[in-house]
């Protein structure tokens, strides 16, 4: 069914379309807006919450790399600016640790509400997708952590939360490689003695070289 879908347009097609642009409607969202819509600053918002992005030029400049994506993402925007992206953010009315909000990108009352209310309703998101699709072998917080790496993936979120089986290889020092195709292994990685996050089949040998040597 999702078979080709980048990850993030998978995810996004749990937003309730019909809810959100009743929503905008109501408050008059995309008053004289010609090319940014509110469903475009939800989707880089998101986006930013999904990836750890920590500022509106880490947004900008990430987005922007992935120019000839972003249709299939979602977007209709010609571009990704941080001022036009700060501009709705300030202007638009609209548990810490699943949040993952460590720096405001806006210090207007708006700015501030949107990033929180665009955090949560991602969080919800995230939520659903775990109900509708069975994922009772991971956590919230350890899907987060997966999907936090694998946005431009076009695997299907359920073949890309397969557990494990249990004879997997290991990775990095002890000479294993990554898990074959439709499949990623939670790994911990470790530098300056914190978890870095997961490893999946496309992560570059210089990274698996600092793989703790096993999965798990």
């Amino acid at each position: 069914m999702h078979e080709g879908k980048l990850v993030f347009a998978q995810l996004m097609l749990y937003l309730p379309l019909s809810t959100f642009r009743r929503c905008v409607a109501e408050h008059r969202g995309e008053h004289k807006v010609k090319d940014f819509s509110c469903l475009d600053q939800f989707f880089a918002m998101a986006f930013a919450q999904l990836t750890y992005r920590e500022s509106l030029r880490d947004i900008e400049v990430n987005l922007r790399a992935q120019a000839r994506r972003l249709y299939h993402m979602g977007f209709r925007c010609q571009t990704i600016s941080r001022n036009t992206l700060a501009n709705a953010n300030a202007t638009r009315p609209w548990q810490k640790q699943h949040l993952r909000i460590k720096v405001f990108f806006g210090t207007s009352e708006n700015a501030v509400k949107t990033q929180i209310w665009i955090a949560i309703s991602t969080y919800v998101l995230i939520a659903i997708a775990k109900k509708r699709l069975h994922l009772d072998h991971h956590s919230l917080y350890e899907i987060l952590q997966i999907l936090s790496l694998s946005m431009f993936e076009t695997i299907p979120i359920n073949q890309l939360l397969t557990p494990p089986s249990p004879d997997s290889e290991g990775c990095g020092r002890d000479g294993g490689y990554p898990p074959p195709p439709a499949q990623i292994r939670t790994c911990r990685i470790t530098a300056y003695g914190s978890c870095l996050g997961y490893v999946t089949r496309r992560t570059a040998p210089q990274d698996m070289d600092a793989c703790c040597g096993r999965w798990e």
